[in-house]
């Protein structure tokens, strides 16, 4: 098993919180039970009869098979478990599909982290501030199946000096994951509450307690660069598992080459026409061949109000991506559409200007 880890004097214990926690407490997942269609705000201890009918067909499922071969452990700021570098897949010319593997005696287990679910990384690096060295914490998405054993799968974007505007010096994280050796190891904790879509149109918003899980029809995403990587699991897995609900995705990029799993995103398209919408932004195309199907420049709010769904109780928007990307989403919804905030909007920015 993996060794016991110490930080401030605290232990730290194994993996995380899965879909099948048979003892929540005030800080873990909280499941729908018996087709319940809204809760607002309640907080209740659920036995694992309740959660094991979650009415998600797929979550459920996997939940009952996963249920014996977990190792649970606590979802804290101080709970860390090392991971080693197993593999690194380039995804495009700047994002990269890390797997993290466990230790050989825990290749049965499973992580433990649900569907778009994010999970912390931790790592002394040296900045520009402090050269002998600092604890950097960054957030990243899981993209790998919640039963996947043995190991986790991470996209990541790679941030390099003097190629984006918000990361004029590089990424201090993601200059040093890029150059990472297989058999590296690293720190990670979490996982991150955040939007959790636990299938059947079943949505939980937050991240601090009391939260809300509300039924939805339709979920619609506008994301742009690696703000995809949560909500390609969401959709994937919907699709590929009968959830009846629709999809509309909004994709935005600088260019082409830029699209994180672009190619599956066309092939749902194909596949699920009746219920997944995609749609795709370029803000400078290498080239205008083949492109009579995508927006080109940057997102604008009369361009969202085409293609997003009108607003009703049914519909979930939520967003996801660079800083000056999501504060432009924020004043789209709050100055140019009728979609509630509270209910029919997930989003941090556009909470930020309203509480």
């Amino acid at each position: 098993m993996l060794n016991r880890l110490q930080l401030r004097g605290r232990s730290i214990s194994k993996y995380f919180h899965s879909i099948a926690q048979a003892r929540p407490s005030a800080s873990v997942d909280l499941y729908i039970p018996n087709g319940a269609e809204n809760i607002f705000g309640i907080r209740d201890k659920i036995d694992e009869e309740s959660i094991l009918n979650t009415p998600s067909p797929f979550v459920a499922d996997k939940a009952k098979s996963l249920f014996e071969k977990y190792k649970l452990g606590e979802n804290d700021q101080f709970s860390f478990v090392e991971l080693t570098l197993g593999k690194r897949i380039k995804l495009t010319h700047d994002t990269y599909l890390f797997k993290l593997d466990f230790p050989e005696e825990d290749k049965d287990l499973v992580m433990g982290t649900d569907i778009a679910r994010a999970i912390r990384f931790f790592k002394v690096l040296p900045t520009k501030e402090n050269p002998e060295g600092i604890m950097i914490k960054r957030y990243y998405t899981t993209s790998s199946p919640v039963d996947m054993k043995g190991s986790v799968e991470v996209p990541i974007k790679i941030y390099r000096a003097n190629e984006n505007s918000e990361f004029s010096e590089g990424g201090v994280m993601t200059t040093y994951l890029e150059n990472m050796r297989l058999g590296d190891k690293i720190l990670v904790n979490g996982p991150i509450e955040r939007l959790q879509y636990y299938g059947n149109g079943l949505v939980r918003t937050g991240e601090k307690g009391p939260y809300d899980i509300v039924k939805k029809n339709h979920l619609a995403f506008v994301v742009g660069g690696s703000g995809i990587t949560p909500y390609y699991r969401i959709i994937k897995d919907a699709l590929e598992n009968g959830d009846p609900t629709k999809f509309t995705l909004i994709y935005s990029n600088r260019t082409e080459d830029d699209f994180i799993f672009g190619d599956e995103l066309e092939e749902l398209a194909l596949l699920y026409p009746h219920k997944f919408t995609y749609k795709k932004a370029i803000t400078n195309p290498l080239n205008h061949e083949n492109l009579e199907d995508v927006h080109i420049g940057r997102l604008t709010p009369e361009y969202l109000l085409e293609h997003l769904p009108a607003p009703n109780e049914n519909v979930l928007v939520a967003n996801m991506g660079p800083k000056s990307f999501n504060r432009f989403f924020a004043n789209f919804i709050l100055r140019h559409t009728s979609y509630d905030p509270i209910t029919q909007v997930f989003s941090r920015d556009v909470d930020s200007l309203i509480f």
